[in-house]
């Protein structure tokens, strides 16, 4: 089913995964997706909301709820919710990158220099392990590839990450996939 033909087949099998593996990042972003397709971002963020309250431990939650409510233009909000989410998984590099990015809207520029420092230092961390994970055997393709897909579930509009992928499957001769 594909997200621009039919988002409430997408909304309603996302929401059923989500029923039984809460905080699942691939359902959430489809759903969250889905609803906003159908222009009812507000629906989504009360979803979200509401899911915030029932796990309040999952940072893909209030990652999610955090991107939504700063693309919303609630900047406070999306700071506590982004700030959550890096509470709750401190090496979330994109989380540390759309908080840099709401602090600064907000004006705080030594909390925002603090995120972007933490959301580079992450990345660079995740790009060594990668060139590492790609030089290596088989079994670090596989790790690199985990690493990869689990970046491009986060951020699925990271060029550079789909490219790597890309480059490693061909590499690996799997140039169907790649």
């Amino acid at each position: 089913v594909c997200l621009d033909s039919d988002p409430e087949k997408v909304a309603t099998d996302a929401s059923e995964m989500l029923d039984s593996y809460p905080g699942q990042q691939q359902a959430l972003f489809l759903l969250v997706s889905a609803i906003k397709t159908m222009g009812a971002e507000e629906a989504a963020r009360e979803l979200l909301g509401w899911m915030a309250q029932e796990h309040p431990r999952l940072a893909s939650i209030h990652f999610e709820l955090g991107l939504l409510t700063a693309q919303l233009g609630m900047t406070g909000e999306a700071i506590e919710h982004l700030s959550r989410a890096v509470d709750q998984e401190p090496n979330h590099p994109i989380a540390w990158r759309a908080l840099g990015n709401q602090l600064a809207q907000s004006g705080d520029r030594p909390g925002a220099t603090k995120a972007y420092a933490r959301h580079m230092k992450l990345s660079l961390r995740e790009l060594k392990l990668l060139e590492d994970a790609t030089a290596g055997g088989v079994e670090d393709f596989a790790k690199a590839e985990q690493i990869l897909r689990e970046g491009i579930a986060v951020n699925p509009t990271d060029v550079t990450t789909i490219r790597m992928l890309g480059d490693m499957l061909l590499r690996n001769g799997r140039l169907k996939e790649a």
